[in-house]
């Protein structure tokens, strides 16, 4: 097939001989695999044998993947860790920038619960006074409080940048025992290796046997 020269003729460019050879005998055993049909036990032998021989060339095919990637991998490690040098303490340094700012909001919130407390401690004294006579009402136009700039959502700096705040619901599993069966999720590598290491019973779980094709490659090709 056209496609498969063409690969071919590109692994020759990238890996050379080498490559070449490996993808001829890979093209090759696909080829007789998609074509193979098990009507008897010969059939079932050449289909075991070539299964063997697939294994041997995937294992060739990554050993030479890799020694083909292996510089190119250590140049692109190199500068990964040069610019994550950079990289690296400028997301400390703007996660500290926020939780500084995070709890400077803290704070001011606090304040403003602590003045608003206030307010609602005088109001009730207020009138706690007033139903007892002890003063008179005086009606005047309640103040209306102007937003604090510092608890905008958004936090505009100069050069036309901007900080933005919201507030998501969240969660924090105060008891497990006590959270709703249709929050839970079974945990199947430990269910997993209980089977594999000899367990037989678990309520809810069927252990059965599963049978499957074990492969090892061949050493002649």
């Amino acid at each position: 097939m056209q496609s498969d020269v063409k690969l071919t003729t590109q692994l020759v460019a990238v890996g050379g001989d080498s490559a070449g050879e490996i993808s001829s005998r890979v093209l090759d055993a696909i080829s007789v695999a998609n074509t193979l049909q098990i009507t008897d036990q010969d059939g079932m032998a050449s289909a075991a044998s070539l299964i063997t021989q697939i294994a041997t060339y995937k294992t060739r095919v990554e050993k030479l993947r890799k020694e083909l990637v292996l510089p190119h991998r250590n140049r692109v490690q190199e500068i990964d860790d040069l610019f994550r040098q950079l990289s690296d303490p400028l997301s400390k340094a703007s996660s500290s920038l926020e939780t500084k700012i995070m709890g400077y909001r803290a704070e001011l919130r606090r304040k403003a619960q602590e003045e608003e407390d206030k307010r609602q401690r005088l109001a009730a004294m207020k009138q706690k006074l007033l139903d007892q006579g002890k003063i008179q009402a005086v009606i005047v136009p309640a103040p209306i409080p102007a937003p604090d700039p510092d608890l905008n959502k958004t936090l505009r700096v100069s050069g036309g940048g901007a900080i933005t705040t919201r507030e998501d619901w969240v969660f924090e599993i105060t008891d497990p025992l006590l959270v709703p069966r249709m929050y839970l999720q079974v945990n199947e590598v430990s269910v997993r290796l209980a089977v594999k290491s000899g367990e037989r019973t678990i309520p809810g779980v069927r252990i059965f046997l599963e049978e499957s094709l074990v492969k090892r490659g061949r050493r002649d090709v």
